[in-house]
């Protein structure tokens, strides 16, 4: 069985856009329920992203995932170093601002990709890669990359067979 791990941009959009609590109940309810049952996580960095807004999404983080929901990412330090070392080739000819901004230890994307390495786990995010910009490196080009699954939510509720 597949674990997923979400990306911060999931948990933004689906509050602030595609799914508002006071609308999509039963999208958070399956969100909360997914935790529980350890099929998603995220990361502390994720985290960090997330609380660093005081606002209801940060209130609905702290009420209904679990204290395991957020993991620490120091375990993926060696992936880590991989995935800075594969940005900043010359080869990859992204800008030193797309460098300098994916290598910034407080921002999750790496971290992200380079936790699903160390837990052979798929990436859950809404960014879409193969646009051919090179002001920032995307969350699933680095997963191509490193031969890691990067799907967006619907395909991730799917792959669970969870409806709502």
């Amino acid at each position: 069985m597949s674990t997923y791990l979400i990306d911060t941009n999931v948990f933004i959009q689906a509050y602030k856009e595609d799914y508002p609590f006071d609308v999509a109940v039963s999208f958070w309810d399956t969100i909360k329920q997914l935790t529980l049952d350890e099929k998603i996580f995220s990361i502390d960095k994720v985290k960090s992203e997330l609380y660093a807004q005081d606002d209801d999404l940060k209130m609905w983080c702290e009420t209904n995932l679990p204290d395991n929901f957020f993991k620490e990412s120091q375990g993926a330090i060696l992936e880590y170093g991989q995935l800075i070392n594969w940005a900043a080739n010359p080869v990859r000819n992204y800008k030193p601002e797309a460098i300098q901004e994916f290598s910034t230890a407080s921002v999750a994307d790496a971290w992200i990709i380079a936790c699903a390495i160390k837990n052979n786990t798929k990436v859950v995010s809404l960014e879409k890669g193969g646009t051919g910009k090179l002001k920032r490196v995307m969350i699933p080009d680095a997963c191509d990359a490193f031969g890691i699954s990067c799907i967006r939510t619907m395909e991730m509720f799917r792959e669970l067979g969870v409806t709502f």
